[in-house]
């Protein structure tokens, strides 16, 4: 009965030392995945104590039951509730022959349950839950770290144990600083009115169709006459961003660089919002109005939900929203005669703002023409804070290619405004000084291949990382350094 009484107490304990772990106002849906310091550790220690897949349901029996009921943990590690009064008597029994390892095992269990819980939290784009995940997963890291070294003793290896948690709270810091930039950034932003007739119509049941097509989520929102108004891309969607629609294969964390070394994950949304600011400084009128956008839907995708049920909960996303240009279509689909209908000052104005924003993904399917004008869209990867390559195909693809820059456009690039621009993008946009000295000597190196006479055929191949890097040294000046590379430049 002592025995019986004491295990009771420990329950208790238990409970109470959950709510240690975690705030009870935050629902966990799903622990989607274990990082970094958790995937050493199942490689390292029993994994049977240390399953995630077991985890979860472990997890998911504590919630339910509430510990009121007694309960035990199989040899695989998952935790089962004893329902009768044999299999309760039993396991005393059980454990009174073992000395007591049976509820110092369950213990252990139950404690390293809610610690992953608390660890691998399902949203951290919910602002009370970003909190706990931030602010108190290194605290609970460096707890399971102690916990670690009295269960193991001297086998515990410490010191990989702490270069799991500096990587850890490297990312952790990153990702931190994504999100903030970008509630900074909308909240500078004053609501466009087509952004609040979208919500208008959110809240009457219109619901997001999300783009079959492209790597990243994005979302044709339409207006209360269901008509489609515009592209949304939340910046959690993104490629090898967390809820990226197509899976695991796709997804990562935020701030880390994958798909282009020189542009961040989840930065996205800010360089969709920076070319058309570009645009619109300058006046070149062929990107489509671009703003910062948050909207609320349960249709938007987040990993780990299923997409098939009727109990989705309302998730709010920030990310790009770009107004829908009608009657455009991509130049892959064009004829040749539609195509030499495109005039060359639209053509050269997309040559210069490819230069000034170092877009580093134009393709066919990201120029659209209606009769011979032009609308440049996706520019996610664009503004890179290293040097990347250029895709400037379309310079030497068309016949427009083989004339010079006529000189009214050709002044945007001499006489460009660099303080002026710098200030833009670093008020709206929060762009770091790597970004913008990137620009400088895009800028620069365009500027005097110009003033030597070069049409944009033969620098098709100039925005190259092997041509751009060498401008990085201190030892001359930008411009001595732009002649020097366009010196050893054999044209495309």
């Amino acid at each position: 009965m002592k025995l019986w009484n004491a295990i009771k107490r420990r329950s208790s304990l238990i409970w109470e030392g959950r709510d240690r772990f975690y705030d009870k106002t935050i629902t966990f849906f799903y622990l989607p995945k274990i990082y970094y310091f958790f995937k050493f550790l199942v490689h390292r220690y029993d994994a049977r104590q240390f399953s995630p897949r077991m985890m979860k349901d472990n997890f998911a029996l504590l919630q339910r039951e509430r510990g009121g009921v007694w309960v035990d943990v199989k040899m695989n590690g998952k935790i089962v509730a004893l329902d009768s009064s044999f299999k309760k008597v039993l396991f005393c029994l059980k454990n009174i022959c073992l000395l007591g390892a049976l509820q110092s095992r369950l213990i252990k269990v139950i404690n390293l349950t809610f610690l992953v819980a608390s660890i691998e939290v399902y949203n951290p784009f919910d602002k009370t839950i970003l909190k706990i995940y931030l602010e108190r997963k290194l605290a609970l890291i460096g707890r399971l770290i102690e916990k670690l070294k009295r269960i193991n003793g001297a086998s515990f290896d410490a010191r990989e144990a702490r270069y799991h948690l500096h990587l850890f709270h490297y990312y952790s810091l990153i990702q931190k600083h994504v999100i903030e930039n970008i509630e900074t950034a909308v909240s500078r932003q004053k609501i466009p009115s087509i952004v609040k007739e979208v919500t208008r119509a959110l809240g009457k049941g219109i619901f997001p169709m999300l783009v079959t097509q492209g790597l990243s989520g994005a979302y044709w929102m339409r207006d209360s006459s269901r008509e489609v108004v515009g592209l949304f891309k939340p910046f959690d969607e993104e490629i090898n961003a967390p809820n990226n629609p197509l899976g695991p294969a796709y997804q990562g964390g935020l701030g880390q660089r994958r798909t282009r070394r020189g542009i961040r994950v989840g930065e996205a949304v800010h360089r969709e919002v920076a070319a058309y600011l570009i645009d619109q400084f300058f006046g070149f009128g062929i990107v489509p109005k671009t703003y910062y956008a948050t909207f609320s839907h349960p249709s938007f995708f987040h990993y780990g939900e299923d997409p098939y049920s009727f109990r989705r909960s309302h998730k709010t996303k920030i990310g790009s929203f770009q107004e829908v240009v009608v009657g455009f279509e991509p130049v892959l689909s064009l004829s040749s005669e539609e195509l030499k209908k495109i005039t060359l000052e639209e053509f050269q104005l997309l040559i210069v703002l490819d230069v000034i924003i170092g877009n580093c993904d134009r393709h066919a399917n990201n120029i659209l023409v209606n009769e011979g004008k032009i609308a440049a869209i996706d520019h996610g990867l664009s503004f890179p804070d290293t040097h990347e390559t250029m895709r400037n195909w379309y310079w030497k693809a068309y016949d427009l290619g083989n004339k010079p820059i006529h000189p009214a456009i050709a002044k945007v690039i001499i006489e460009f405004p660099e303080k002026e621009v710098f200030a833009l993008l670093k008020g709206k946009c929060l762009f770091s000084i790597n970004v913008l000295e990137r620009m400088r000597e895009r800028v620069t190196l365009f500027r005097i291949a110009l003033e030597k006479g070069l049409l944009p055929k033969d620098l098709s191949e100039l925005m190259t990382r092997q041509n751009c890097m060498p401008l990085w040294g201190l030892k001359i000046t930008l411009e001595a350094k732009a002649k020097k590379v366009l010196d050893g430049f054999n044209g495309g």
